[in-house]
């Protein structure tokens, strides 16, 4: 007997199997019957799986993308770190020649 079951999913996958006590002859007369549900759930998989393989793609050249603005990001801090490190060190050599020149 060819068990058919209805779904709430958005998209579903059909799979058929024939087991000993199933009558083959049964399985093709379900897929005739429902030549046309099964051909336009088919047809999407295709643009399902282009869908999905295009977003992993934009993730992918964005994270590219991402890890440059990082490492640009990573030397302007780089230099920032510098120039106030430059000026913490002319703030102390500036105070003690304040104070030892008196």
């Amino acid at each position: 007997m060819i068990e058919s079951k209805k779904s709430n999913f958005e998209r579903t996958v059909l799979v058929g199997v024939i087991n000993e006590s199933q009558d083959e002859e049964k399985l093709k007369e379900f897929l005739v019957e429902n030549k046309e549900d099964i051909l336009i759930k088919t047809s999407e998989v295709p643009k399902m799986l282009f869908d999905a393989l295009d977003e992993l793609s934009n993730h992918s050249h964005h994270r590219k993308e991402n890890a440059q603005l990082i490492k640009i990001m990573e030397a302007r801090l780089e230099k920032e770190k510098l120039i106030i490190r430059l000026i913490g060190i002319a703030i102390i050599v500036t105070t003690i020649l304040i104070i030892f020149s008196k």
